[in-house]
């Protein structure tokens, strides 16, 4: 199972959960690193105005704060700014994605929503050094930002009136755009098709899990709640991987025994077939797996079938011993068993 390209780790922690995110730090970092692109379009502003110098500096600012709310949000598992539903955490409150067999997933045009609102309240921020060119006259119109989630990039595409203005010269941009390199989609879609799994089982398919392009971690959180994480390497944005965290939330059901239905003594006379079928249940619907402790037959596995045709050196009385196994607790049962002849 774990040969397969995309490798499954799962973390089996009991307890608190602590996820430490880095959206904030990209924030921070992205605003660093877009500094040498806007201090050269600010020392050519100083000399003359120039649109196309004007719409390099704005676009290096959107790109500065679009990577990072990118990760803030897939950190946060689909929000930035509030959700009703999460899984409330030490550092971080992650949102639930199934809650009790529900899809209750965010949708992908509410986080284009935040990522739109993320990038409006950070421009301030970003564009504040413009006002430092004394020189010129710097005005604002009405913001209007349009994200899109894309299968291989984030994009998103601003109309923002920048007017600089020198004298009697006035310069108007409106248009920028930027993209990250981030497949949200695609996480997105790994995202769907795990949830709809979970739907079907409450038990986690690690074949399921491995079969993606991308890691998948599993903490649990408590009885009820685990945290799934998206890890895709095709996405990496200054040497940090991108995660998509999303919460679920299924309902204890404290696991029990199967139960083997009671078997009469039996008898088997030598040369010829002896036949009979164990019953099993497990109140958990879990697969049973059926073995026995002797060597005259094989019980098999699945069906709970035993067949056999004992020979003259098989006479005798046995005490058979038959369990019935979910994987993690066995139900057992006794019966005699006299092979004789007719």
């Amino acid at each position: 199972m774990m040969n397969k390209n995309g490798q499954v780790t799962v973390f089996i922690i009991i307890g608190v959960v602590l996820i430490i995110g880095a959206g904030f730090y990209f924030y921070l970092t992205g605003l660093e690193r877009a500094r040498p692109v806007q201090e050269q379009a600010l020392e050519v502003l100083g000399k003359e105005l120039d649109r196309q110098v004007i719409t390099s500096y704005v676009e290096s600012c959107i790109q500065s704060v679009l990577a990072p709310g990118v990760f803030l949000l897939a950190r946060n598992g689909g929000y930035i700014y509030f959700h009703d539903k999460v899984l409330a955490g030490e550092n971080e409150e992650i949102a639930y994605h199934l809650e009790y067999g529900e899809d209750v997933s965010i949708s992908k045009e509410r986080m284009e929503q935040e990522l739109s609102r993320f990038i409006r309240n950070s421009m301030g921020i970003c564009l504040n050094e413009l006002e430092a060119l004394q020189q010129y006259d710097v005005t604002y119109g009405d913001i209007e930002v349009e994200t899109t989630i894309g299968e291989l990039s984030v994009f998103t595409r601003i109309t923002y009136p920048v007017t600089i203005t020198v004298g009697d010269a006035k310069t108007t941009v409106s248009d920028f755009s930027a993209e990250v390199p981030i497949r949200l989609k695609h996480v997105l879609g790994i995202k769907d098709d795990i949830i709809s799994g979970l739907k079907e089982s409450r038990w986690i398919d690690l074949d399921r899990l491995a079969s993606y392009d991308a890691e998948v971690t599993v903490l649990p959180y408590n009885e009820e709640s685990a945290v799934y994480s998206i890890w895709d390497r095709e996405s990496t944005i200054r040497n940090s991987d991108f995660r998509f965290n999303f919460a679920v939330k299924t309902a204890y059901e404290p696991n029990e025994q199967p139960t083997i239905d009671p078997i009469d003594a039996q008898v088997a006379y030598v040369g010829e077939e002896f036949n009979i079928t164990i019953n099993a249940s497990d109140a958990n619907n879990d697969r049973i797996i059926f073995r026995d402790n002797t060597a005259l037959f094989e019980i098999h596995p699945v069906t709970g079938k035993i067949s056999f045709t004992p020979s003259e050196a098989d006479e005798g009385l046995y005490l058979i011993l038959i369990a019935a196994s979910d994987g993690k607790i066995d139900g057992l049962e006794e019966f005699m068993l006299s092979v004789t002849e007719r």
